[in-house]
């Protein structure tokens, strides 16, 4: 039977990136295809122009220089991802063998800088050639450069090193390189953006030690230890820095709040709250506006003299909602939701309407309680709810915030409880159990040991079963009354990935990998009875009755818990995600999947 489809899964028009180049704001978008470029007229307001990349799937770096606005992009790796945009169409000018280009900084000279990851790399580019060098700042793969400042005739480089800030200025050409950490932010878990004052000082944001307490810092590169910090209170992160004489404007999350700091004396004033609980993508200062690009696809202004915030949605500018990469599904009675970027999608099965709302981050897993739908959100470590009879989704509680990645969640009725399992996306890993109603958080840390990331999560009866993720990943069972570790088998599958899918099928445990193995445990003798590999990668996995369905981004099969063989239930899909190809199953048993980047069942 054909699959049936419900129309575009996630729209919306989400940003990556932005640039200001004199009456002109350039925004960037996040996770469309193709990639779009608007041009906004700052002096009134209205939409110019927009238009397409052939390429990638956003820009985080930005920047305005002399010749136009500049792009890095990311999901462009090897394909011509550094863009010059001027008056007609973007021209690609460099093509860079790496995956995320994070910051793009220039100056009125000819040499421009960046700095990625995946692989990590520091490097220039001349403009007049598009000519890229490797700068070969980057010495070590634990350090991760994620925002770069031109300080006259020295650049400064600044991200993490093995989860602590880390950062260093060269000259023009990369030599002379000297490491400049203020001791006082040593501790911090990285440093996130960067900007010049005119005094020749620069000011840095960071993520706090365990992302708690973040700093804005002031100081000159040659004396470090004399750095003015100023501790942002009950803020995991500072997003953005923009300075103008002695003034640091900031921005921080989660909270999503406009911070004012006075460099000469470090006072600290909290101005407003433009788009609460979003990120901002980039700041700006022009007259007397404050002007902030959010990451939820809306740009607002602060007016310094006189103090009056605006917020101007997607909708306001004249941006169209198209067809983001979908994040997450969950099936309900009523319902399906789908997860986006800094949004979730309501798809209501009697009025066939969609409606979107905001959230702060990405609904990176979902699950149903009794019609409301829970998602665990990626950064800011947070649990959310959406109830049919309440508009808009709210808040329920924080998950220790160093654990910012959720992987999976779950409810186990036997205690009216969620699980969710979380990553720090460094050396350790969570299972947290979660009242729905209080929002009570118990944790277990590294429930596997340390090395595995918690990852996939199954609930039969009282058992939580976790699924790890190593060289040679196991997969645990708990006793969800308890906590209590009742067993943990080791080396399930090879090749080294996420055990995502679980699913308890009589004395059976169905598992399936990332990299598209399964395998059998008998849950007698708890003993892994049988391995195969039945794709290069997978999905999700969940039962429908006694049936066992896993998706990847091709097809949708039909696993046989007995022998492990899989039947293609539906093919051609064609999925593009992020992440992981997400599936769920209503309580009639019509799986629930995306195609392309619609929302489908079966």
């Amino acid at each position: 039977m054909p699959l049936i489809s419900e129309g575009n899964a996630a729209p919306g028009f989400p940003l990556s990136g932005a640039a200001l180049r004199g009456d002109e704001l350039v925004l960037v978008s996040r996770n469309l295809n193709p990639v779009r470029y608007a041009v906004i007229d700052v002096d009134t307001w209205t939409l110019t122009r927009t238009e397409t990349l052939a390429r990638g799937d956003g820009a985080w770096g930005t920047t305005a220089a002399p010749d136009g606005v500049w792009m890095g992009l990311f999901g462009a790796r090897g394909q011509g991802n550094v863009l010059r945009m001027t008056t007609g169409a973007p021209q690609g000018r460099a093509l860079l063998d790496t995956q995320y280009i994070w910051d793009l900084a220039s100056d009125d000279s000819d040499l421009m800088f960046g700095v990625a990851t995946n692989p990590s790399l520091v490097f220039s580019l001349r403009r007049s050639t598009a000519r890229a060098s490797d700068l070969g700042v980057v010495t070590s793969s634990a350090q991760r450069p994620r925002t770069c400042a031109v300080v006259g005739q020295r650049v400064l480089f600044a991200g993490a090193q093995s989860g602590k800030a880390w950062m260093r200025h060269t000259d023009r050409s990369g030599r002379d390189g000297r490491t400049v950490v203020p001791p006082t932010i040593a501790q911090d878990d990285i440093v996130y953006c960067s900007a010049v004052l005119s005094d020749g000082r620069v000011a840095v944001g960071t993520g706090g030690d365990g992302l708690a307490t973040p700093a804005v810092a002031v100081f000159d590169l040659d004396d470090p230890g004399g750095a003015m910090v100023i501790r942002l209170p009950r803020e995991s992160l500072v997003d953005t820095v923009a300075v103008e004489g002695t003034t640091v404007w900031a921005t921080a999350r989660p909270s999503g709040a406009l911070y004012r700091i006075d460099a000469s004396t470090g006072d600290l004033r909290r101005v407003a709250v433009p788009v609460p609980m979003s990120e901002t993508r980039e700041l700006f200062l022009r007259g007397t506006l404050v002007i902030g690009a959010s990451a939820d696809g809306s740009v607002w202004t602060f007016d310094r003299g006189d103090d009056t915030v605006q917020r101007r949605t997607p909708t306001d500018l004249g941006l169209v909602s198209r067809a983001q990469k979908p994040q997450s599904v969950l099936a309900t009675d009523t319902h399906t939701d789908v997860g986006g970027s800094f949004s979730i999608t309501r798809h209501d099965r009697s009025s066939s309407v969609a409606t979107t709302r905001f959230v702060p981050g990405e609904p990176k897993a979902m699950v149903d309680v009794h019609g409301t739908t829970f998602m665990a959100i990626y950064p800011i470590a947070e649990i959310w709810s959406w109830a049919p009879s309440e508009d808009h989704p709210r808040r329920v509680t924080q998950l220790p915030n160093d654990q910012l990645r959720p992987i999976d969640l779950v409810y186990a009725d036997r205690i009216d409880a969620l699980a969710v399992s979380t990553t720090d996306d460094r050396d350790h890993s969570a299972v947290h159990t979660i009242d729905p109603v209080t929002g009570r958080v118990d944790t277990m840390f590294d429930p596997l040991g340390l090395g595995q990331t918690a990852s996939g999560l199954h609930i039969s009866g009282t058992t939580l079963y976790v699924g790890g993720s190593s060289n040679e990943p196991d997969v645990a069972a708990f006793d969800i009354l308890s906590g209590r570790k009742l067993w943990q088998v080791a080396n399930v599958a090879p090749g080294g990935s996420f055990v995502l899918g679980l699913a308890a099928v009589g004395n059976t445990l169905v598992v399936s990998t990332a990299t598209g193995w399964l395998a059998r445990i008998d849950l007698r003798t708890r003993q892994v009875v049988q391995r195969r590999r039945f794709a290069d990668e997978a999905g999700r996995m969940r039962l429908a009755g006694g049936r066992v369905l896993l998706v990847n981004a091709d097809v949708l099969v039909e696993v046989s818990p007995t022998t492990l063989a899989t039947t293609v239930r539906e093919g051609n899909l064609d999925a593009e995600v992020w992440g992981w190809p997400p599936l769920d199953v209503d309580r009639n048993g019509r799986a629930w999947l995306i195609r392309g980047r619609e929302l489908v069942h079966t």
